[in-house]
Parts: C-alpha cells; structure tokens; sequence
C-alpha cells in the first residue's frame, strides 16, 4: 500500500520528536520548568485547596471522616518519604485532600435543626438579629435564640428568617419579639445548577424561612447589646437616615454603597446596574474599601504635613497607613462582611502592612494569602458567585499589571497633568476590559447573560465613584454623629440624577 505524502511526513515528524524527546528527557524538561517556577508555588496552594473543597461538595455522598484522615496521613507520608522529583505533586495531593477535610469539617461544624415536612404555621419568639426592610415595605428579619412551641429544643432551628408585611420599621437588631409566622424548609434550587437557597441556609444556619401572618410584637428591648447587633442597628440606622435624607431612589443607592443593605434599593434600579456591567460598584469590595483607605490615607497625611511639629519629627505615611486601616476596618463591619468585603479587607490590610514594612504592597500573592484566608475560614465560599467573580476579576488585574505597569511607568514619570488625565481613562478602560473578560465566563454561567455597553458604563461611574460619591460617603459618615451630614448626603446624590 502506497503511503501519502502527508502520511509520510507525520511519520517523520513523530518519529523525529519521538528520538528527540526521549522520556528521560522530557521528564529532565519538567522538572526544569517546575523549578523555574519555584518562587511561583504559593500561589498554587489556594488553587488545590480550592479543587479538594470543590471535590467536596461535588461527591455524591458524604465520605466517611476516617477515609479523608487516611487519605491525608497517607499523602502527609508520601510528602516526607519520596523523591524531590515528585514530592511537588504529593505536596499538591495533601493540600487537596486538606481542602477536602477543611470543607467536611465545616459542614459538621454548622450543622442544626431544620423545618422539616413542607409549610407549617408556628408561633415563633426570638431575638433579631438583623433587619433589612424591602423595596416594596415589607422587612425581612433574621432570628436566633429561637423558642418555637410545638418544637422540641433539639428540633428547633438556630436561626429562621421571616418576612414581615406589616409595619415593623421600628424593630431594631438585639430586640427579643413574637409573632406568627408560616415557615418552610429553605428552598431547593429553582432549576439545575441554579442558586442553591438551602446549600447557602446550612452553612448560614437559617433552618427556616417564611412568612409572618400576625403582627410582630416586642417583647423586650435589651439594656446592652453584642457588638454584633450594635454594627446591625447602625447599619439599620445610617441606611434610614440616609434614605430619610435623600426621600427617593437615589437614597437607596447612597444606603446600599455606605452600608450594604441593598434592600432600600428599587428592584429596577438593581437590575438596571446589573444590566449595565455596574451591579459591582453595588458589592461592598475592594474598590469601595480602596477609596475609602486611601481617602483617609490622603487626608490624615495632608493633616499632619500642615503641621511642621509632627511633619518634621515623625514618620506621618506609617501614621496615616495605620489611621486608614482603623477606617477600612470600622467600614469593612458596617458594610456587613460580605465575602468580597473580606477579600477586599484582607488585601488592604495587607497593602497598608507593606507600606509599613516597605515592601511591594500589591501582588498575586496578595490576592493568593486573601483566598486561602478566605477557604480556610468559610471553605463554602467558594462557591458563591461574588467570591469567583471577585478572586477572577483581582486576579486578572494584578497579573496583567504587574506585566504592564513596568511598560506604562516612564510614561506616567514624564507625562504632565493632561497625558496624566489621559493615562488615568487608559486605565479605567483597560481594568474595564481585563475584569469584564475575567468575569465573562462566571456572569454567563450564574446570570446567563453578558454586558453589552459595560466599558461605557464604567468609564463614567468609576471615575463618579472614586473622586465624588465615596469621598463624600466617608464625609457623611464621619459627619453623621454631629448632624452635618445632610448637605454632604445631598452632594453625593448629585451623580444619579432622575433618581
């Protein structure tokens, strides 16, 4: 049989990289190009802890603890005895089944009651433990210390979240209350692979969700309350003296961006921010925390080089990285902890130690430590769509200027003030185009839809966001005890006109 060219020259080739690459050489090449990249590794151990939670959650059935025991020990073994050559890869294995054990740890942890066999009425008293009134009136409370007659205290929830659809404005966090309510199991996924409501209630330890059907009554308004119930109740009160304030819509976005209760917000206008690529300025994370740390940072240090005394004896940027982290931490719990603001506040943190120590404040291994932080303490965040779409999104950015920044550095050194201008827009453009295609893939997935006019969209708000409306939102909070606030809350509504 007469072979083609072709045939003939596959042959070739084949056999040529076959002679060449023999597999003592292609295993030298390997371990050559894994070693360049040694000072690389950390940044793989969130990535196999991330793969053995995953692992976790996608396992049909709960593995036996003692399987997962074993199958660390043994992997910790194989770390100590085998060669350097492969020790890497076992490396990789005991992380991966450390995130394994770390999320079936987790799950046992805050494990608790639940309603179970369908929609019952109750007669439920407990104490609020967080309030969100909602567009259309109602409020949606959160529980715990629960007394639920007909329950028995081993079957009654630690915590259940009810909507109240009468008045209730003046219910705040720490208060003890009673009232009625139907409550259910919390609720599948709508469609497959949805958002899972009850994944996400186990791990919040909610056992119950519902509605009331009698008014809410309270029972007991505490003398003293937990710092968590104070944070709650200041939030409640910031977002409803804003919205008091400002008397519309734009009252709901200034209450969203200072608080993170998006519950004040008209249903359109989040979905309207959706649509246009900016439903991330509405998440609490680092471009939020960033303004308001580095605002503070300006500001305490143009405050202390006023003063020649302090100026000239002491080290005021150490000061004023300190001073601006008190703020990002005091902003970080009044905007609830959400798992962007965490990732948010971990880098800060992180930045402002650099600068302190005088070290690179911004790299992948930032964001690396915040992500492994993150998994280690809530392994179920990985799985929730604001923790993918922020580690994407920060990832892409600081991998891809930590190429380009080097190459746009003499420029900037030897621009005046318009190329600055002009290179700031670059920048807003290429954050927009690198975090759109970052997230592209995730927004698909969970929303199935992508942004259309997003880099338009942001190459105004972000500007808006970082000189106007954070500044003036710090000011209003800071102002807020002495009851200056009012114009400043005006000034910050000017940018959402209409509203």
């Amino acid at each position: 049989m007469t072979k083609s060219p072709v045939h003939i020259a596959v042959s070739r080739a084949v056999d040529h990289v076959a002679g060449f690459y023999h597999p003592l050489e292609i295993k030298r090449i390997l371990e050559e190009s894994i070693l360049s990249e040694q000072e690389h590794w950390l940044l793989w151990t969130p990535v196999f802890l991330a793969l053995g939670i995953g692992g976790y959650f996608l396992l049909p059935i709960e593995p036996p603890g003692l399987v997962v025991i074993l199958g660390l020990c043994v992997a910790f073994a194989a770390v100590v005895l085998s060669q350097p050559g492969i020790r890497l890869a076992f490396i990789a294995l005991m992380i991966f089944m450390s995130g394994l054990g770390l999320a079936q740890w987790r799950n046992d942890r805050v494990a608790a009651p639940q309603i179970i066999d369908g929609s019952h009425s109750f007669s439920v008293e407990g104490t609020v433990e967080a309030v969100e009134p909602q567009d259309n009136g109602h409020v949606r409370i959160l529980l715990d210390a629960l007394k639920i007659k007909t329950l028995a205290l081993e079957d009654t929830p630690q915590r259940v979240r009810i909507t109240v659809r009468t008045d209730s404005h003046d219910v705040t966090a720490g208060d003890r209350v009673s009232l009625r309510a139907i409550l259910s199991p919390p609720p599948d996924p709508v469609a497959p692979y949805a958002f899972d409501f009850a994944r996400d209630s186990w791990f919040k330890r909610i056992g119950g969700v519902g509605f009331a059907v009698t008014d809410l009554a309270i029972l007991e308004r505490p003398t003293t309350r937990s710092l968590t119930n104070r944070v709650n109740g200041l939030r409640q009160y910031i977002a409803h003296r804003t919205t008091m304030r400002l008397d519309n819509r734009a009252g709901g976005i200034a209450a969203a961006l200072l608080t993170g209760l998006r519950g004040y917000m008209a249903e359109d206008d989040v979905e309207a921010m959706r649509i246009a690529g900016l439903a991330h300025l509405l998440a609490i994370s680092g471009l939020h925390l960033g303004l308001v740390a580095s605002t503070a940072f300006f500001l305490i240090r143009l405050g202390a080089a006023a003063i020649p005394a302090i100026a000239l004896r002491f080290d005021t940027r150490k000061a004023a990285a300190i001073m601006a982290w008190l703020v990002a931490f005091a902003y970080f719990w009044l905007a609830g902890a959400t798992i962007p603001t965490q990732r948010a506040f971990l880098m800060i943190s992180i930045v402002l130690l650099a600068l302190l120590i005088g070290r690179q404040p911004i790299s992948l291994r930032v964001v690396a430590l915040s992500a492994l932080l993150i998994l280690v303490a809530t392994p179920e965040a990985l799985l929730s769509v604001s923790f993918q779409m922020s580690f994407a999104a920060v990832t892409a950015l600081v991998a891809a200027y930590e190429v380009l920044a080097p190459k746009l550095a003499p420029w900037r050194r030897r621009a005046g003030f318009g190329k600055r201008t002009a290179l700031y827009f670059l920048g807003v453009v290429l954050t927009t185009l690198i975090a759109e295609a970052a997230i592209a893939p995730f927004s698909a997935y969970h929303f199935n839809q992508l942004t259309s006019y997003g880099l338009i969209a942001n190459l105004v708000a972000v500007p808006l966001m970082a000189f106007v409306v954070m500044p003036l939102g710090l000011l209003a909070l800071l102002l807020m005890p002495f009851g200056g606030d009012g114009p400043v809350l005006d000034l910050m509504a000017l940018p959402f006109p209409g509203l």
